[in-house]
């Protein structure tokens, strides 16, 4: 302890406590900035037709959750047919099994 000079100590944890903070708020203004520029410049529609083709691939539903700014919904649900929900049905007893 008689090696180690307090003040200098402090002095480097003010140090890093003040580069942590001043870390902290360019993350957010960075995080911040990158969420508006993608909102913006991301056609709405596209997304949509994104959204709706992985869910049709998948055998998805969605549209109870979303809605858009006009209180409507986005897109209609996919259906699933009773072959798909047969086979799903099956795949999770052979995975119950294991």
């Amino acid at each position: 302890m008689k090696s180690m000079n307090p003040a200098k100590i402090q002095a480097t944890m003010d140090k890093f406590e003040k580069q942590f903070e001043d870390l902290d708020v360019t993350s957010k203004v960075m995080e911040s900035s990158m969420s508006e520029s993608t909102t913006q410049s991301m056609p709405e529609d596209q997304v949509n037709a994104l959204m709706s083709k992985v869910a049709d691939a998948h055998g998805l539903e969605f549209e109870g959750k979303m809605v858009d700014v006009g209180g409507q919904a986005v897109n209609k649900p996919a259906t699933v047919s009773k072959k798909d929900e047969d086979d799903l049905e099956e795949r999770l007893r052979k995975l119950q099994e294991l």
